[in-house]
């Protein structure tokens, strides 16, 4: 029975509390024996429920809904950062330029964009899971991001190319795109919003940390003051930003619809 609905690309679970069952306990995706079983079945088993009561299984698929959904809200965060460094590490190698962001700056963004909130939303109790697939809801938030803050961080280039300004300002340029991006990567994966008050206060306090740090640190973090008429120009660029993320979104969920539909047909 367990080979025949996995044969037919469904997760088993076995519970059992015998010898008779080990065999079935071992095949199974997720093997349950009761403490009060053999010891061979305990041994063969996944997981033991140590006061032998099937009804505490109800809290343990809880707790793992709860972990699995926590991952994917928090992987979306860490791969968003991983894709875009490793493209600006070696789109900058070539250009041989300096890394767009000094360290302090990444350091603010990070803040801001990874480790508050991702602390923070471990602590919601969700047990949401994405019915699309764990990779195909991680790429979803974090590829279309990642590729928008490669865009921006590209046109501040490009517009250092044709003013002679100062480095300053093209440095305040990219930390207030990058911080703009950082924060949409945030509110989507808090998303959503309406009608849970706990989303949105880490989505505002990590607004108004990045926004705190940058209107009253700005030396600190390598960066001018934003109360300059070259600022006037930020406007237009975050409207950019924005419209380029909803862009790249609607182009990788087409991109990624394509291949799961090529690969189902190949399974068939």
């Amino acid at each position: 029975l367990v080979k025949a609905w996995q044969a037919n690309g469904k997760t088993v679970a076995m519970v059992g509390d015998v010898v008779n069952d080990v065999l079935a306990i071992k095949d199974s995706d997720c093997g349950i024996a009761m403490a009060a079983g053999s010891e061979a079945a305990k041994q063969a088993a996944h997981i033991v429920l140590l006061d032998s009561d099937f009804s505490s299984m109800k809290d343990i698929v809880s707790e793992g809904r709860t972990i699995i959904a926590n991952i994917e809200r928090v992987s979306s965060l860490y791969l968003t950062k991983t894709i875009y460094s490793c493209i600006l590490s070696i789109l900058f190698i070539f250009l041989r330029s300096p890394y767009p962001f000094t360290t302090l700056q990444m350091g603010l963004i990070n803040l801001c964009a990874i480790g508050l909130p991702s602390f923070l939303l471990t602590l919601e109790k969700q047990e949401n899971v994405t019915s699309e697939g764990f990779m195909r809801h991680v790429l979803k938030v974090a590829l279309p991001s990642a590729m928008t803050m490669v865009s921006a961080v590209l046109i501040v280039q490009f517009l250092n190319f044709l003013f002679p300004w100062d480095v300053d300002v093209f440095s305040t340029f990219n930390l207030m795109l990058g911080g703009l991006v950082a924060l949409l990567v945030v509110a989507e994966v808090c998303h959503p919003l309406k009608g849970h008050q706990y989303r949105q206060f880490i989505v505002y306090l990590c607004i108004a940390i990045f926004l705190g740090a940058v209107l009253l640190l700005p030396s600190f973090y390598d960066m001018h003051s934003i109360f300059m008429w070259w600022s006037l120009l930020l406007i237009p660029l975050m409207l950019l930003v924005m419209m380029m993320i909803y862009w790249y979104s609607r182009l990788t969920n087409k991109l990624m619809i394509r291949l799961y539909r090529e690969q189902e047909r190949r399974e068939a």
